[in-house]
């Protein structure tokens, strides 16, 4: 999701500038940029579910109006038009939506945890906490065993002296 923001800033940049040709490229290697960002958008939006999924569908909605403005602008641009203010104001309005569409994204990442980790934000607190073992007076060698620390439910694994523990759900998102 960089690249795209980027290559379309590196654009608008250039046609504030006056240097329509290197525009023209940022804005294509832009429009192919968001296509391939949108392939692994929807890998992700395939896993999301509840509030996030809202906010994913806002936000690729967002990006699908971005990309047609950029994709109406450079379809005008490649007909080499004298006036260019046309294909300027659309990449300026399409730029505002992404960038909308981007800090709907990043609340998805940075406020949810979507796609980042399924245990960073469920609220055990910051500081170690004690593991309540229960009845387990002895964790079998080898196998799992469940077991709680606060709010989370955990898997242990005894090996020799070590016990190893995890959450009872992988914290990668896929």
């Amino acid at each position: 999701t960089d690249v795209p923001i980027g290559v379309l800033t590196v654009s608008l940049v250039l046609d504030v500038l006056g240097q329509p040709v290197g525009a023209d490229v940022a804005l294509l290697v832009g429009v192919l940029s968001i296509i391939a960002a949108a392939v692994t958008g929807l890998a992700d939006y395939t896993d999301t579910d509840g509030t996030a999924r809202m906010r994913a569908t806002v936000h690729s909605t967002l990006m699908i109006v971005a990309l047609v403005l950029f994709a109406i602008s450079l379809a005008i641009r490649a007909g080499n038009p004298t006036d260019r203010a046309v294909p300027v104001a659309l990449v300026v309005i399409g730029y505002l939506v992404m960038a909308t569409s981007a800090a709907i994204g990043g609340d998805l990442v940075f406020l949810i945890g979507t796609q980042v980790n399924r245990h960073a934000w469920r609220g055990a607190g910051a500081k170690w906490i004690a593991l309540d073992l229960g009845d387990l007076t002895d964790i079998p060698e080898g196998g799992p065993t469940r077991a709680k620390a606060g709010v989370n439910t955990l898997v242990l694994v005894r090996t020799g002296e070590t016990i190893l523990a995890l959450h009872e759900t992988c914290a990668h998102a896929g």
